[in-house]
């Protein structure tokens, strides 16, 4: 429906939307840098957020290019 009423070229609330797509605001800039100063100095932290703030969106850039074996987890739980 919006796809097609707006002229997208894929879906706009895809899960698996590719991150330089995302509008980069000056909040996500500032979360993607926590993330990769987590990654390089192999950190822990904790990322939380209402919905559609783009908390998997900015996991999954982060986590480009890392070995599967130093990946971060996450736990999509809401009841968490």
């Amino acid at each position: 429906m919006y796809k097609s009423f707006f002229g997208f070229q894929q879906q706009p609330f895809d899960k698996g939307i590719d991150s330089s797509m995302l509008f980069q605001s000056d909040s996500y800039k500032e979360v993607l840098a926590r993330l990769d100063y987590l990654k390089s100095t192999r950190g822990f932290g904790l990322i939380t957020g209402d919905p559609g703030v783009s908390k998997t969106p900015s996991l999954s850039y982060t986590t480009n290019g890392v070995a599967h074996r130093r990946l971060p987890r996450w736990d999509l739980n809401p009841k968490v």
